[in-house]
This record gives structure tokens, C-alpha cells and sequence, in this order.
């Protein structure tokens, strides 16, 4: 094979995995931070070049942090959990309380649960893709292919989930361009006012007038594109997500800086915890397929189910059953589940 044949499988490697969207717009804010040091603030005071600066390498490093960080993954398990296995079959849960499982409307198994100072019912929810009950606020992502803690949205132009652990550098992100940009933007229309423009017909007639002209208006446009880095960074604060105003009705019952679980007492501690969390770093490759060439569904929960049933022992459900299941034969569902041959969710 010629080397231009390795090159050329080597990019099509790279433009199918999740690399390629860091990647390019990492170039890209490099790019823009240069240019606006080169030219819009050429001949101003130095402290806005330090600041361009400044922003530039803050943003990159926040992009790389957001691509890099694990985004609040919970690890799939190998078999299902033994408590659902026993609701399929009919059988009461050991423990449980009257009306703590039951399904909704799409069949999936809930588990009630009462965060502090929360009003409302509240649930997890029973993954059967992960085999896992994943808390609330917590979704599947087809394109990670696992659950993801306070998930918001999957960003393919940072290649990674935003959610409990990534959202923060995700917000910062945002913000260090926007601010840049105007940066950018500030010092392009400072250095036409020197130059007497629109006035003078003079500066009308340079072409170094029209190209701070138009990068004045491309900062200006970014400024004005990235104005839901102001969003994300409200919803951060507020503990909010993207998924939440979608889907999330609790939202109306717990509004945040009002009496109960968002009050600004909680909402405070809770920014201050999630802001100064520890970085975990996630487990590669994160995406859906077995090659790590991207694609959506359940690849990565399958490949780590199948590491994860090497180690795990095979017998669990059986022993919840050898155990309880004799005693409970032909006893109802805790909380109205399924009958017995009830398909899987």
C-alpha cells in the first residue's frame, strides 16, 4: 500500500471519529486569536493583545478539557439488574415499599425516589440498554452509547457529552470565545475610528479600511452566534439543562431560587461543588461502534458489558431468586408491574 493510500485512510479514520470536530475548531480559535493580534489590534494598547491572548489560550484549553473530561458516564453492567428481573417475573422485590416500581407509559421500570427538598414525585429510571438505573436528570446517549449524569445535549463539535462533568468547561468555553470576539470586534471598530472612518473619503479608499471592516464584522458575529454562551452559562448556575426545559416538568414544581431543592442557599453550595469537582478523564474510545469509528447505538455499553461479564459474577440474579423467589411464587408485582412473560424493556 503507498504512502498516500496510509495518508488518505488515516484522514478518513479521523474525520469519522470524534477527534475531527475538537480538532478542527481547536485550528480554528487559533486562527482567529492570531489574526485579530496580527491586524484589529495592531497599534492599540498592549493589554488587548494580552488579552486576546489571554482569551484565545483560555479557550482552547477549555475546548480540550470538554473533549477530554469524562462528561458523567455511569458504567454499564453485564446482566440485568436482579430487581428487574424479578418485577418481569411477577415477583416481589425484597424491601421494597408498596408503589416504589412501577412503568410508565413506554414500559419503562421506574423506582421512586425523593431528593432533598424536591417537591414532586421523582424517579430513576431502568436503562435496558446499560443494564442500570440511572438517577434522575440522567439520560442515554445513542452516540456514547451510555448514560449520562445531568445530561444537557451530545456536542459533536467538541465530540463529547455535556453533562454533570463536562458542562462547566463547556460553559467557560463558550464564554472565553464570546468574549474574544468582542475583543476582536472592539478593536477593529477602535482602529477605524483612528483611520476617520466612515468620514474620511480617504480611509474609504484603503483596503486596510475594508479588511478591519470585515473582521470587526466577523467578531461581531461571533459575539452575537455564541449569545447562548449567556444561556449556558444562566442554566450552569441555575442547575439547569437543555433536557431539562424539554422534558423535565419538575422544573415547574422547583423553580430555581425559590424555597425547597433551588433555593439560593442550595443553588449556591451546588454550583461551588460542581465548579471545583474533580476532573475525571474519560475511558476511550467513548462513541457507539466496536471499531471506535463513531456511529450512534449501544456499541460502547456493549463492549463494556462484555468486560465487564469476565469479571462479574453471572449468578447474581439467580441467587435473588433461589432466594426469595420459592416464598413469593405466584405474589404480584410490587407496584403493578408487569405479568409474569412480560417482554423486556
Amino acid at each position: 500500500m503507498g504512502r498516500g493510500a496510509i495518508c488518505w485512510r488515516g484522514l478518513q479514520r479521523w474525520q469519522s471519529s470524534d477527534r475531527a470536530g475538537p480538532d478542527v475548531l481547536t485550528g480554528y480559535v487559533a486562527l482567529i486569536t492570531v489574526v485579530a493580534i496580527v491586524e484589529p489590534l495592531r497599534g492599540l494598547p498592549w493589554w488587548m493583545s494580552a488579552l486576546m491572548a489571554l482569551l484565545g489560550c483560555a479557550s482552547v484549553a477549555l475546548l480540550r478539557l470538554t473533549y477530554a473530561a469524562d462528561p458523567g458516564r455511569i458504567p454499564p453492567r453485564a446482566e440485568k439488574d436482579p430487581v428487574v428481573c424479578l418485577l418481569e417475573q411477577g415477583l416481589p422485590v425484597p424491601g421494597a415499599a408498596p408503589g416504589e416500581y412501577s412503568r410508565d407509559a413506554r414500559g419503562v421500570w421506574l423506582r421512586a425516589e425523593r431528593p432533598p427538598g424536591w417537591r414532586g414525585p421523582s424517579a430513576s429510571k431502568y436503562c435496558a440498554t446499560c443494564n442500570v438505573w440511572r438517577p434522575p436528570r440522567a439520560h442515554h446517549c445513542g452516540e456514547c452509547g451510555a448514560c449520562v449524569e445531568l445530561f444537557d445535549h451530545h456536542c459533536g463539535v467538541v465530540g463529547n457529552c455535556v453533562g454533570a462533568g463536562t458542562h462547566r468547561f463547556f460553559a467557560a468555553f463558550l464564554l472565553a470565545a464570546q468574549l474574544g470576539s468582542a475583543v476582536m470586534a472592539g478593536g477593529a471598530a477602535w482602529r477605524l475610528r483612528r483611520r476617520g472612518f466612515p468620514g474620511s473619503p480617504e480611509a474609504s479608499t484603503q483596503a486596510e479600511t475594508w479588511l478591519l471592516l470585515f473582521l470587526g464584522v466577523v467578531g461581531a458575529y461571533h459575539v452575537a452566534v455564541l449569545i447562548f454562551a449567556d444561556m449556558h452559562a444562566a442554566f450552569f448556575a441555575l442547575d439547569i439543562t437543555t433536557k431539562d426545559l424539554l422534558r423535565n416538568s419538575r422544573l415547574c414544581t422547583n423553580p430555581p431560587c425559590c424555597p425547597g431543592g433551588r433555593s439560593p442557599t442550595r443553588l449556591a453550595r451546588g454550583l461551588f461543588a460542581r465548579c471545583c469537582a474533580p476532573i475525571r478523564w474519560r475511558a476511550r474510545p467513548l462513541r457507539g461502534s466496536d471499531d471506535g469509528s463513531g456511529g450512534g447505538g449501544g456499541g460502547g455499553a456493549g463492549r463494556e458489558a462484555a468486560r465487564l461479564a469476565a469479571d462479574g459474577s453471572p449468578s447474581a440474579t439467580q441467587r435473588l431468586l433461589g432466594q426469595e423467589g420459592a416464598a413469593a411464587a405466584g405474589s404480584g408485582v410490587n407496584g403493578g408491574g408487569a405479568p409474569d412473560g412480560a417482554p423486556p424493556v
